[in-house]
């Protein structure tokens, strides 16, 4: 074999081991894995055991769940229990992928506006969170949303 030849496999070589090795390298660099983590947006406090109400409200119509005495209900009716822990189990994988925007103009055209988006606010125990869910993102299971006091829109994946 000649010594263009020798260079050229391993090339090929090194690229076949930086493609197999990328789960391992990618979990274990923490500049290339460093999720940031939104505060303002931390579900992980509100779950099934601790929550007590969760409202929806878009264009007028409004629903809310309460739990009352550990059964969740809509008005007088009882609620599905499979769907209030498949929406526990979705709020708490749900993660907060990016920043898109901090200006309060650009809140219309990713409908997290308060006028446009669906406002969603859990409460538990003294703690309550109010936040506006938008379009969906252009990825599939990612949408937009907003806490109710801040400009910042994030795309979330998940839920």
């Amino acid at each position: 074999m000649n010594q263009k030849t020798v260079r050229f496999l391993f090339v090929i070589f090194v690229v076949l081991l930086v493609i197999v090795g990328y789960p391992w390298w990618h979990s274990r660099l923490p500049f290339i894995n460093s999720k940031q983590t939104v505060t303002e947006l931390n579900f992980k406090d509100f779950t099934e055991k601790q929550t007590q109400k969760v409202s929806f409200k878009k264009s007028g119509a409004e629903i809310t769940l309460l739990k009352e005495n550990d059964k969740w209900k809509v008005s007088s009716y009882s609620a599905s229990l499979t769907l209030v822990k498949d929406f526990f189990a979705e709020l708490q994988e749900l993660q907060i992928a990016t920043l898109v925007s901090k200006n309060p103009d650009n809140q219309a055209g990713y409908e997290v506006s308060s006028q446009s988006g669906a406002l969603v606010t859990l409460a538990a125990d003294s703690r309550q969170i109010s936040f506006i869910i938008g379009k969906t993102g252009q990825e599939t299971d990612s949408f937009y949303l907003r806490k109710v006091d801040s400009n910042s829109v994030y795309l979330a994946n998940g839920g």
